[in-house]
């Protein structure tokens, strides 16, 4: 249990009630915030280190990378601040454990298990990495695992406390003052023997040698002294997990080992990549969620491309570098029949069939919401060049967007309109609440015209989409499934019917 002081102490506009932890560097406080009544996470550097410059600099750098990155799998940063001119920063508070505990308690776990809990941080570093942020430190101590809807596990990446931000676009950092940073038992060969400080292929390492340890029990490289295990990381050979572990099947040790890779350009292209790879071997339930981010990652291997019919390739168009924007490769249009997964954040879900997404609101359109829900429609919109389809539903326990939400959301439209084929919202509940919701939706919406078509109930919604089918177009009894899985996947107690 938390130790409670005798008297609190205040910083900024937190009221500091109990410390939860310390480390090298700082020591970590639940806090309220007295503005808003919310409990936070509130994190200060230990005075002595506070008092040099790098350090502080660090710990900002820390706060504004973790900020950059959208993704329900990342700790929330909510406010930096210096209080007697130590710097200080309030995050999230996270109830549960780090994954390391959790080994040390199992030993370790299945494939699948593994991979439960392993598929959010990959697509969790993905985020960052389209944010151009390396995290550098990746390990299970830096995974925590909360608890998500339904008392489940809900993994989050935290500490960026070595991450590094690429202002200039480039996929790594070269060699810098900086010498060796991270945790030596996951750091990359490259980083190891000093050829670089970072990359997206450094990232994947370290998740493909956290992953290993889940599997195995062990990490992949150990010495008696910090010396022997960097000499090892460079040198020695990797024993596959299956070699350790019996019942480990071969497509997951050449999963692990290409991730692990001594030679950078031999990884996959991307984390996602990575990750598709591993769909195939997790459990359903995960199989399930993270299809929509993962599954149209690069191939596992190279693959000659295919001239299309009726005209020639421009030239470059299929060259995949590591840069931020080559982090998500295209992905081939998903077939009719096959159902990409229930994918929710915060009260928001959806689901991708064919060229259809459909929506349920639960929460108040907010920020963050709208940018989550808005990525997954813009790589939808990207697979669709003739234009896709979307059945919106709005529950009476959702809002109209507030004033950010529409400035950001107006922006995003303007981008999505031209591929917009047909927008059907069913907004349920009386008709004060419908009045009120359609008169919004269409200010907000007003380069949709003809193409924004309000439904009275589910029911009619689903028809409403399929009038401007096409080719991967579901169902009406697709959709009518995929529907009953947003409520369920959202607990909703609001019928089909409306």
């Amino acid at each position: 249990m938390a130790e409670r002081f005798q008297a609190p102490s205040v910083c900024g506009p937190y009221r500091v009630v109990a410390r939860i932890g310390s480390g090298g560097m700082g020591t970590v406080y639940e806090a309220v915030d007295t503005r808003l009544g919310r409990l936070v996470a509130l994190k200060l550097l230990h005075p002595h280190i506070a008092e040099n410059p790098a350090a502080s600099k660090r710990f900002l750098r820390e706060g504004r990378a973790a900020a950059r990155i959208r993704h329900p799998h990342v700790v929330q940063v909510l406010a930096l601040g210096t209080e007697a001119g130590a710097p200080f920063l309030a995050m999230e508070l996270l109830e549960g454990h780090d994954l390391a505990t959790l080994l040390e308690k199992r030993g370790h776990l299945s494939v699948s298990e593994a991979l439960d809990y392993v598929l959010p941080v990959i697509a969790a570093v993905a985020a960052a990495h389209d944010a151009q942020v390396l995290h550098r430190d990746l390990k299970p101590s830096n995974v925590f695992l909360g608890r998500g809807p339904g008392g489940r596990p809900w993994p989050k990446v935290v500490d960026f406390g070595v991450s590094s931000i690429l202002e200039s676009g480039d996929s790594s950092h070269g060699t810098t003052a900086e010498g060796v940073v991270g945790t030596i038992a996951y750091l990359p060969p490259e980083q190891a023997g000093g050829a670089s400080t970072g990359s997206f292929e450094g990232d994947q390492y370290a998740v493909a040698a956290l992953l290993y340890e889940c599997v195995t029990g062990e990490r992949p490289f150990v010495g008696q002294i910090p010396y022997e295990v960097l000499q090892a990381i460079v040198k020695a050979p990797v024993a596959a997990p299956g070699s350790r572990v019996p019942g480990v099947p071969l497509s997951f040790d050449r999963a692990v080992l290409r991730g692990m890779n001594r030679d950078p350009k031999k990884r996959f292209a991307s984390l996602r990549a990575f990750g598709a790879a591993l769909l195939p071997l997790a459990s359903e339930r995960a199989r399930y969620a993270w299809t929509p981010e993962l599954a149209g990652a690069a191939p596992s291997g190279p693959i000659e491309p295919k001239a299309r019919k009726g005209g020639k390739r421009k030239a470059g168009a299929a060259s995949l570098t590591a840069t931020v924007e080559s982090a998500r490769p295209a992905t081939p249009a998903p077939s009719k029949t096959n159902t990409s997964g229930v994918a929710s954040y915060d009260g928001v879900a959806s689901i991708i069939r064919g060229d259809t997404i459909s929506i349920l609101w639960k929460s108040p359109a907010r920020s963050l919401r709208a940018r989550w829900l808005f990525d997954r429609v813009e790589r939808l919109a990207a697979h669709f060049p003739d234009g896709y389809l979307s059945l919106m539903i709005i529950l009476p326990s959702s809002a109209p967007p507030d004033g950010q939400t529409v400035v950001e959301s107006a922006s995003r439209l303007a981008k999505l309109s031209p591929s917009m084929r047909r927008t059907v919202i069913v907004i349920v509940g009386d008709s004060v609440w419908q009045s009120i919701g359609r008169g919004v939706l269409r200010v907000l919406l007003p380069t949709l015209r003809s193409r924004l078509v309000f439904a009275n109930d589910i029911e009619d919604g689903i028809a409403r989409v399929v009038k401007a089918p096409g080719k991967h177009t579901p169902s009406i009894a697709e959709l009518s499934d995929d529907v009953r899985a947003l409520h369920t996947e959202l607990d909703s107690a609001f019928p089909l019917d409306g």
